[in-house]
């Protein structure tokens, strides 16, 4: 199997955010970071089954992120909106009414639900 140290690495930084260790816009910053990284990187399809025993895959963490975003963005000129243009150059879902029921696209979403009503309630530090 081919190995993605940059990915790796990229997808390890926005696990964080979901860990406590960086707090709402860093985590949308490490997701940024992995996008550029995903785009600009050679890959075959094993490259999705990085993670694959976190809480959520490389394709998944991808895709609940999208998912999440879609629905909090504050409009075309909030930085969630930019994010989210920034996964959709990777990522197309076509039509979708958000993550997959009792799936890790849901954790993931979820987990971003509750990061992002942390950050939102403490003033947007």
């Amino acid at each position: 199997m081919t190995t993605y140290p940059e990915i790796e690495k990229a997808y390890k930084s926005v696990l964080r955010v979901f860990q406590g260790e960086i707090g709402y816009r860093e985590g949308l910053e490490a997701a940024q970071q992995l996008c550029k990284v995903l785009k600009e990187t050679e890959t075959d399809e094993s490259v999705w089954s990085i993670g694959e025993f976190e809480i959520a895959d490389l394709s998944t963490l991808i895709i609940g992120t999208y998912c999440f975003l879609s629905d909090y963005h504050g409009g075309q000129a909030s930085f969630e909106y930019e994010m989210l243009c920034i996964i959709g150059s990777i990522y197309s879902p076509g039509l979708s009414d958000g993550p997959e029921e009792d799936s890790s696209e849901e954790v993931v979403y979820q987990e971003w639900e509750r990061i992002w009503k942390i950050w939102d309630q403490s003033g947007r530090k």
